[in-house]
C-alpha cells in the first residue's frame, strides 16, 4: 500500500493531498454531468481529474524507486 511505502511524513502528507484533490474531482464529475446536465463542463473537468491521476501515479512510483535504492 502506498501509505506504508511512503518514505517519510512529507510524502504521506502529499499523498493525502493528492488523494483528496482526486476524490473531489471524481465526486464533482457526476453532478456536473447528470444533475446539471452539463456534459461540456464535465468534459472540461476531466482534464484536471486525469492530471490528478497522473500526479498520484508519479508520486507513488517514486516510493518504489526510493525503497528499492
Amino acid at each position: 500500500m502506498a501509505w506504508e511505502r511512503a518514505p517519510d511524513d512529507a510524502s504521506r502528507r502529499w499523498l493525502l493531498i493528492l488523494l483528496a484533490i482526486n476524490g473531489v474531482l471524481n465526486v464533482l464529475w457526476s453532478p456536473l454531468f447528470f444533475k446539471l446536465r452539463r456534459p461540456d463542463w464535465a468534459l472540461i473537468e476531466l482534464l484536471p481529474f486525469w492530471v490528478s491521476i497522473l500526479a498520484l501515479l508519479i508520486h507513488i512510483v517514486g516510493f518504489r524507486r526510493s525503497r528499492d535504492a
